[in-house]
């Protein structure tokens, strides 16, 4: 079986990302969003999402932070491919 492609797109809970978001789960990608730490709307907009069909994961990402930008993406990887199975 293959393996789906994962799309990882900052900031993927606004509207133009949140289009960009869509756009790849339909064309079959796992998508990771990401989005500011001081978002509070997070839950709900999953939740929106997921009631749309869209089963997304997200985190909180500071782009700002280098260091803790690279961090973060090696934590968001080691995830997903330890979910690799349920997506």
């Amino acid at each position: 079986m293959a393996q789906q492609q994962l799309a990882v797109v900052t900031g993927g809970m606004g509207g133009l990302g949140e289009s960009i978001s869509t756009k790849m789960a339909d064309a079959g990608y796992r998508v990771v969003v990401t989005y500011s730490p001081s978002n509070t709307k997070y839950k709900s907009w999953l939740d929106e999402m997921k009631g749309k069909g869209y089963s997304f994961s997200a985190y909180p990402v500071d782009v700002v932070v280098v260091r803790g930008l690279r961090a973060k993406c090696a934590q968001i990887q080691k995830r997903v491919r330890r979910r690799s199975t349920s997506w």
